[in-house]
């Protein structure tokens, strides 16, 4: 039998408003926001290439999901602004699910418990630049855009995915993600780590703990306490 469409993800990251989404990006060793103003010179330069500062700000945008006014940028298809996925698998967070005990895991019982109901996030790699996170739950919120992320790695190569006259399918970041929970000195955190596959020579890890707790009142569920958002690049990003 043949399966109904709970959620499309491509179709709410569409619908969400390309300023409303949470985009993040590193700097060496820092994240930061991927907005025109938190960038440095340097990559302000890369986006604005032989054009002007105003041309670079409407790439960052359009990176970003904008899809009115940007006839000098690639065509994309009207229904998606989310980049092929190719070779990238998606993994699923969700609680903590470790079986860890004794002596050299302490903490560990306490950091199950506190984030037993966390939500849980589809992480899947894109050909747009950016490793995505979706709710995959399914509730309301399923499919729900989370968070992206720009690896600085590929940060050079954007231009050309959003030139008109660049190849339609590239790889950027192209590895299957892995989630896990590790111990940080006394602390536990979940860490999600990645490659970029066949888009280049790089492994990135995020602290993707705080992705919120979930709760559900008359058939409604809703997120708390959530932090994979542009305001805690500083803290997701970890090298």
């Amino acid at each position: 039998p043949t399966g109904s469409e709970t959620w499309n993800a491509h179709t709410l990251l569409t619908n969400t408003p390309h300023a409303l989404r949470q985009v993040i990006t590193n700097e060496g060793a820092t994240g930061t926001p991927f907005r025109w103003t938190r960038l440095t010179q340097d990559k302000q330069d890369i986006l604005i290439g032989p054009n002007d500062a105003a041309y670079g700000e409407k790439a960052l945008d359009f990176i970003r999901g904008r899809s009115d006014d940007v006839d000098e940028f690639r065509q994309r298809p009207s229904e998606s602004v989310l980049g092929p996925i190719v070779n990238s698998n998606p993994a699923v967070e969700g609680p903590p699910r470790g079986r860890y005990f004794g002596d050299a895991f302490l903490g560990y019982a306490d950091f199950i418990n506190t984030w037993a109901n966390r939500r849980e996030v589809l992480w899947v790699g894109a050909g747009d630049g950016m490793l995505h996170a979706f709710d995959a739950s399914a509730t309301n919120l399923g499919g729900t855009p989370i968070l992206s992320y720009i690896p600085e790695s590929v940060f050079a190569r954007l231009p050309d995915w959003v030139s008109p006259i660049g190849d339609k399918v590239q790889s950027f970041v192209d590895g299957s993600p892995f989630i896990g929970d590790v111990m940080i000195g006394a602390d536990w955190a979940t860490y999600l780590f990645s490659s970029l596959g066949r888009g280049g020579r790089a492994i990135f890890a995020l602290d993707v703990t705080s992705a919120g707790t979930v709760s559900t009142a008359n058939g409604s569920s809703s997120v708390s306490g959530g932090a994979l958002n542009e305001d805690n690049a500083g803290n997701i990003f970890k090298w």
